[in-house]
């Protein structure tokens, strides 16, 4: 996890890593979680720390896709309680739920 944003990801233990975010479509802030679907191996989330602010034009700190391993994967954003900073990776237990540790709470 990368302090400019940058998220790398392999499916191979680590031969070959790719971008998840060619596009450059997700906030230039500090990564800080990445967790996959225990469901769907091709469902990833990425948490940001930082102010919107920071970056204008790309708000938001939980995102998803579900095509993580596409050429160009298409993300979602998951808008947090009054925007704040996502300071730990999401859980994603079996039941479907997401659970992400901000500056207010869980």
């Amino acid at each position: 996890m990368a302090p400019d944003g940058q998220l790398r990801i392999t499916s191979n233990g680590g031969g070959l890593w790719t971008d998840p975010d060619p596009a450059k479509t997700l906030p230039g802030r500090y990564v800080s979680g990445l967790a996959f679907s225990p469901n769907d191996a091709n469902t990833l989330y990425v948490t940001y720390s930082g102010f919107d602010e920071s970056i204008p034009g790309h708000p938001g700190h939980l995102f998803r896709t579900t095509n993580a391993f596409a050429g160009t994967p298409t993300w979602t954003e998951y808008q947090s309680a009054g925007g704040f900073a996502n300071n730990c990776w999401p859980s994603i237990p079996v039941s479907g739920s997401i659970y992400v540790g901000a500056d207010i709470g869980v």
